[in-house]
């Protein structure tokens, strides 16, 4: 086995050579936005993406995991309660028609247990009705679909770093 030269366990030593080799040493500030510190280590934020059509959810998968966010996805409004009930997440990105009833109930639920993390409807819905339900149930924002996916990014960018 190779060695690795500046490989070293020891903060104090490694800041040494940071020093010495004219590296900044990484501050809290200059990590990715998308990244958090849990328990001591960077973790990626975490999104729910609660969606029943399996198109539009592998797309918003693929285009959130590729901004470096971890998803976890669920179809139903039973599934997503699970899964918010058990694990953490930093976001929740609802659609306002599921099988097993409305975002807006899932939404009112979620807030019933955790009413911190923000949550954001990316729905068909397109009425100003559907959108004042939501934000009056809870969420932070309301995007129609179809919507331009780097304007869904940007949304919930703005809503984790306010978090």
């Amino acid at each position: 086995m190779g060695s690795r030269p500046y490989h070293n366990t020891d903060n104090a030593t490694s800041a040494a050579l940071f020093r010495t080799k004219h590296i900044p040493i990484p501050t809290k500030s200059s990590f990715h936005p998308w990244f958090l510190k849990r328990g001591g280590r960077l973790t990626r934020y975490r999104i729910l993406c609660v969606e029943d059509h399996d198109d539009t959810r592998d797309l918003l998968t693929l285009v959130l995991e590729a901004r470096n966010y971890e998803v976890a996805s669920a179809q139903t409004i039973a599934t997503a309660l699970e899964l918010a009930r058990q694990q953490k997440f930093d976001l929740f990105l609802l659609d306002s028609r599921l099988p097993d009833g409305s975002g807006i109930d899932l939404c009112k639920e979620i807030r019933q247990f955790d009413s911190q993390t923000p949550i954001v409807f990316f729905s068909a819905g397109a009425y100003d009705s559907d959108k004042s339900t939501a934000l009056g149930a809870g969420a932070q924002g309301y995007l129609t679909k179809p919507a331009r996916l780097g304007e869904l990014c940007d949304l919930i960018s703005s809503l984790i770093a306010t978090d």
